[in-house]
């Protein structure tokens, strides 16, 4: 499982950043959010620190915390896409990904 830590800005307007780290569904310590979410537009709109498009600039904005990390798991950007083993053995433990979040998320769009 990949999770990624959104790190904190105390400026709406910064640059989004973020780092993606590997972690175990079995480690009982593991906390964070799962995010669901809509498929939107994927022009992009403003730099971010990976090629995400605007919906995800927008739903990053509004996840960020401002004075500490937030760990979340989402899907489109934890799992390598273009892989499709990985997509396929994801899929199969996405339940247990949903069921382990301490909460889930909603970004139904702007």
């Amino acid at each position: 499982l990949r999770v990624l830590t959104l790190h904190p800005s105390l400026n709406d307007s910064d640059p989004i950043a973020c780092t993606i780290q590997h972690a175990s569904l079995s480690d009982a310590s593991l906390e964070y959010k799962a995010l669901s979410y809509t498929w939107g537009n994927s022009t992009l709109t403003k730099k971010i620190e990976w090629n995400g498009g605007r919906e995800w600039q927008l739903a990053l904005g509004y996840l960020r915390l401002r004075h500490e990390d937030r760990l979340v798991c989402i899907d489109a950007i934890c799992i390598n896409q273009l892989d499709m083993a990985e997509r396929a053995c994801q899929v199969r433990i996405r339940d247990e990904v949903y069921r382990r979040a301490s909460n889930i998320l909603v970004y139904l769009g702007e």
